[in-house]
Order: C-alpha cells, then sequence, then structure tokens
C-alpha cells in the first residue's frame, strides 16, 4: 500500500471504522431479538447472525492495519507495537485463564472476552506511548 500521510490514513480509517462499528452495535441488539424471535431457532440461523457480528470486528482489524500500512515509519511502528502489545496481552491472558479452567479453579469464561482484552490493551499501550513521547519531549 502506499503511503498517504497521517491526516489522510486517519480519515480513511474513520470513514471505514465508523460504519463497521455502527453495523455491529445494530447486529447486537438485533442479533438476539432475531435469534430468540422464534421458539428454537435453527442452528444455521445461530451461527449466521454469530458471523454477522463478527465480521465487523473483522473489518476493524482490517481498517486498524491497513492505517498502519498507509503511514509513514514512525506511526506505523507505534501502530504495530501497541497490536502486538494487545494480542500478547489477550493470548496471555486467554493461556492463563485456559490453565486455570484445566486445574478447575476457574469456571466457565466466554471465549467472547478476548476481544475486549484486545483492545482494551491496545488502547491503553497506544495511551502510553503518547504519554511518554509528550513527557520526553518536554
Amino acid at each position: 500500500m502506499a503511503q498517504v500521510g497521517f491526516k489522510a490514513a486517519n480519515t480513511r480509517y474513520k470513514r471505514a471504522f465508523w460504519p463497521l462499528i455502527f453495523v455491529y452495535v445494530v447486529i447486537c441488539f438485533a442479533g438476539p431479538f432475531l435469534a430468540f424471535r422464534a421458539d428454537d431457532p435453527s442452528v444455521l440461523v445461530r451461527i449466521g447472525i454469530a458471523l454477522l457480528n463478527g465480521l465487523p470486528i473483522a473489518g476493524v482489524f482490517w481498517v486498524m492495519f491497513r492505517a498502519a500500512e498507509e503511514t509513514d515509519e514512525f506511526i506505523s511502528r507505534q501502530q504495530y507495537k501497541a497490536m502486538a502489545f494487545g494480542g500478547a496481552v489477550a493470548a496471555g491472558l486467554g493461556v492463563i485463564a485456559g490453565f486455570l479452567q484445566l486445574y478447575d479453579v476457574l469456571g466457565e469464561v466466554w471465549v467472547f472476552w478476548v476481544g475486549p482484552a484486545f483492545f482494551f490493551a491496545y488502547g491503553s499501550a497506544q495511551c502510553r506511548m503518547r504519554w511518554t513521547a509528550g513527557r520526553s519531549a518536554a
């Protein structure tokens, strides 16, 4: 992908991110309503709704990657570091939870929480990098 500069990449990111999040929120509210409106929704209906819920978030990951590819090396490196940190935290928590379940210390944990753990750690890493960059410039 060609570099388009931070401002243009950020604009493209927002133009793709917000519609994806809007679709995600609509499906999050409409999905359970549609799935459980029938007495016993078929497995295919539940799979379809689950996939429809996950696809916008997969799109967000693609948009994040595209934005990192389109900016200069410094911004790209910060984005990749934040994504790597988010992935490491999410994977680490998943592995720890798995072992705690294996040894009957922890009950059932929804795999769903891996996504929010990633985005929380990713956002925290970005905030920390911006805060430390601002402190070193002073």
